[in-house]
C-alpha cells in the first residue's frame, strides 16, 4: 500500500548549519532528509524551471506575462497551504522508513504545510531519532500536467521519493524560501512575485487553479 504524504516542514539546523527535511505520511511515518546550502543553491534553478513549465506559465510567449502568471499561480498556491499548523511528528519516529510516495489522487486533502514544530521552542535540538541523511543529488520528473515527482539520492545510496502537486511543490519552495532566509546562507531564493513591476496578463486574464 502507498503511503500518502500529510505534511511537510523544513527547518534550520544550526549546529550542522543544514536544512532538516521532515516528510511525514498517513502511516504515521517519518523520513528525514539534510540539505546542504550548495546543494539548496543548486537545487532551486531547477525547481524554477519546473514550476515554468506549467502549461499556465508556459502558454505565455511574453516574459513578462510568464513572471505575471508565475506570480499567480504561486500566491494562489499559498493562500491555499496551511503554514500556522505546528508540525506534528508520528508517535512513533523512524529514522529513515522506506520511501514515501503519495496517492495520486485528484480530490485528495491538501497537505498541511507547517513552518513550525511540535516543540515549544522551534529551533530546539530534535532528538537523535529524526535526524535525516545527507541528500546529495535530486531527479525531478513531471509525469502529468499537474504532478511533479522528486526522487532525493542520499549518500548512503537511499531514494526518497515525493510525489507533488504543482500547488504542493509551490508551497515547498515557500518553505525553502523560509528556512534559507532563516539559515542566513545569503542564497537569493526567489519567485516573481505581484507587483508594480509586472502588467496585468494579457486580455485580463484571471489565473486560478
Amino acid at each position: 500500500m502507498v503511503d500518502a504524504l500529510q505534511q511537510i516542514n523544513i527547518r534550520h539546523e544550526a549546529i550542522e548549519d543544514r536544512l532538516l527535511l521532515r516528510l511525514r505520511t498517513s502511516a504515521e511515518g517519518e523520513t528525514s532528509l539534510y540539505l546542504t546550502r550548495r546543494f539548496v543553491a543548486r537545487l532551486w534553478p531547477a525547481l524554477l524551471k519546473t514550476l515554468g513549465a506549467d502549461p499556465a506559465v508556459a502558454s505565455q510567449t511574453d516574459p513578462v506575462a510568464r513572471s505575471a502568471v508565475m506570480a499567480f499561480r504561486h500566491e494562489h498556491a499559498v493562500s491555499r497551504s496551511d503554514f500556522s499548523r505546528p508540525y506534528q511528528a508520528p508517535a512513533a519516529k523512524f529514522a529513515t522508513p522506506p520511501p514515501a510516495e503519495q496517492k495520486d489522487e485528484t480530490d485528495e486533502t491538501p497537505v498541511e504545510i507547517g513552518e513550525k514544530t511540535e516543540t515549544a521552542d522551534p529551533d530546539a535540538p530534535l532528538p537523535i531519532e529524526v535526524k535525516g541523511e545527507l541528500v546529495e543529488l535530486c531527479h525531478i520528473q513531471t509525469p502529468g500536467q499537474e504532478r511533479v515527482v522528486l526522487i532525493f539520492k542520499t549518500v548512503a545510496k537511499k531514494a526518497v521519493t515525493v510525489n507533488l502537486s504543482i500547488d504542493m511543490l509551490h508551497g515547498f519552495c515557500k518553505l525553502l524560501q523560509q528556512a534559507a532566509d532563516k539559515a542566513e546562507w545569503g542564497l537569493a531564493l526567489a519567485l516573481p512575485s505581484i507587483g508594480p513591476a509586472l502588467h496585468p496578463i494579457p486580455g485580463g486574464g484571471r489565473v486560478v487553479n
